[in-house]
């Protein structure tokens, strides 16, 4: 599987370290849902799960604006697919 690479339309900085982007080379397992599962919000559950899989904070994909979080979940649908 080729990684999904999430371009922001600005960089995301939090606790002083700057991301330009976020790469995901995996698609969710068991621990990822595990994560999500743990969170009664559903913007943190997504937030966590997410950071998880792209080896980042759950607050760096918090920070991020309104519209590149829901370009952020449909560009990465594709890896909580079940077959």
């Amino acid at each position: 599987m080729a990684p999904t690479i999430f371009t922001p339309t600005a960089p995301v900085t939090v606790r002083g370290k700057t991301y330009a982007a976020l790469t995901f080379s995996r698609p969710a397992g068991l621990a990822d849902i595990q994560t999500f599962m743990r969170y009664k919000e559903p913007k943190r559950a997504v937030c966590a799960a997410l950071g998880q899989m792209a080896g980042v904070p759950g607050s760096v994909v918090a920070a991020l604006s309104d519209k590149d979080f829901v370009r952020l979940e449909r560009e990465t649908r594709h890896l909580f697919a079940v077959a």
